[in-house]
């Protein structure tokens, strides 16, 4: 229960602008993002696989920061910048 808690007190703290638009009754918009290596969309904050996602996450899911990694090394010939 008082992780449960501590949870909600940090989700509600990171979302201001969501609880503004639900105190205020208006709707509100989540973002979405699109992942640049399988092109599925997404909400910034979504929950998958249990935990949620960064606000800053480029891609959906480690499956696909994990192939584009592995793209990206293989154009180089293994060598980095």
């Amino acid at each position: 229960m008082w992780r449960w808690k501590r949870e909600r007190g940090r989700w509600w703290q990171t979302n201001v602008e969501f609880a503004a638009a639900l105190w205020e009754g208006r709707a509100y918009c989540r973002p979405r993002k699109r992942c640049p290596v399988c092109k599925s969309w997404w909400f910034t904050g979504e929950a998958t696989g249990g935990t949620r996602k960064r606000v800053d996450a480029v891609y959906c899911s480690p499956r696909c920061r994990t192939r584009a990694y592995r793209q990206r090394h293989s154009r180089s010939g293994g060598v980095t910048p």
